[in-house]
């Protein structure tokens, strides 16, 4: 972005009279998730500029569009092109690494600083959940015997959730027992790939 970090914040910054209540609440309803964080932050960090903003919904919309758009132009930069034969997944787990680490580089475009990286050894003390996590969804998908449509939704939410295929999944479901099902040689292999996609798409820094 090439205008100052100044620039950016002044111009909707200051409204030359209160906008009227409908237009608030429209600002308000079109706020983006980076524009209500971008909002949470200056309101708990930045308590004085927060309250000279004459308008802080249109405001923050502004600032979350903007900050939507410098994700938007840099993730495929930082993704870079795809592998020779690269696994969905592994593509899936890299896109995630490269937006987390446009949207901490936006935020810090506007001078909201980010979290540090996770370490490895933080990072599986919270990923050591999920096997267990997964059980559960497992027994859970095994017990409802909820429609195909539900279902389909289901386990699509799941893939992107653990990063394991559909297929993997489904077998899992089917599975007598899911321990016995991941401690299989061939499953374990795979179980071990998710967990390193899941370590490339959390270790990088997000927004504080």
């Amino acid at each position: 972005m090439n205008e100052s970090l100044h620039e950016k914040l002044d111009a909707p910054h200051v409204a030359p009279a209160p906008a009227p209540r409908c237009m608030i609440l429209r600002a308000e309803a079109l706020m983006n998730e980076y524009g209500r964080m971008a909002h949470e932050y200056w309101r708990a960090h930045r308590p004085d500029a927060y309250a000279q903003t004459e308008n802080p919904d249109k405001f923050f919309a502004w600032m979350g569009d903007q900050i939507a758009r410098r994700v938007a132009e840099l993730t495929p930069q930082l993704a870079g092109p795809d592998g020779p034969g690269e696994h969905p997944l592994d593509k899936g787990a890299r896109l995630d690494t490269a937006t987390a680490k446009a949207v901490g580089e936006a935020f810090n475009d506007f001078g909201i600083p980010t979290a540090p990286p996770l370490t490895r050894l933080a990072w599986e003390r919270t990923d050591s959940e999920l096997e267990g996590q997964l059980h559960a969804w497992a027994d859970t998908a095994r017990d409802q015997g909820t429609d195909a449509a539900t279902d389909a939704s289901d386990m699509s939410a799941a893939s992107r959730r653990f990063l394991l295929t559909e297929q993997f999944l489904t077998a899992l479901v089917s599975a007598p027992d899911p321990q016995l099902f991941l401690n299989d040689p061939t499953n374990h292999v795979e179980w071990l790939a998710s967990v390193e996609r899941r370590w490339a798409r959390d270790r990088m820094p997000r927004p504080a």
